[in-house]
């Protein structure tokens, strides 16, 4: 038997002193719907201090992280596709999927 996942789609959102502690931030990867956590990054273990504020750099690495969690269950669909796929519908079917979410995953999507 295997076990699946829980589906997508995934979020990620900052939640300030949501950390192990409750005195350094968090960013959870859920599925919007409460009691959905799939993962936690707590801010701690990249460098912020109790009781003060994460470093953009700090912030920057553990979004960039998160975005890459709360893409899996996309990518594991849109791998899917392309192995169900015949090449001429690869193309046609599938490129923009997979751009739009590689875009999503670097942060260049964002405004």
């Amino acid at each position: 038997m295997t076990t699946k996942h829980t589906p997508g789609p995934w979020q990620s959102r900052l939640w300030p002193d949501g950390g192990y502690d409750c005195m350094t931030d968090a960013i959870f990867i859920d599925t919007g719907i409460q009691s959905s956590t799939i993962a936690v990054i707590d801010l701690r273990h990249y460098g912020q201090e109790s009781c003060k504020p994460a470093s953009a750099e700090t912030l920057a690495r553990a979004e960039a992280h998160a975005r890459l969690i709360a893409a899996a269950p996309e990518m594991r669909e849109i791998l899917e596709r392309i192995l169900a796929s015949d090449e001429t519908e690869l193309l046609a079917d599938v490129w923009d999927s997979a751009s739009a979410l590689l875009a999503r995953i670097d942060g260049s999507d964002q405004p």
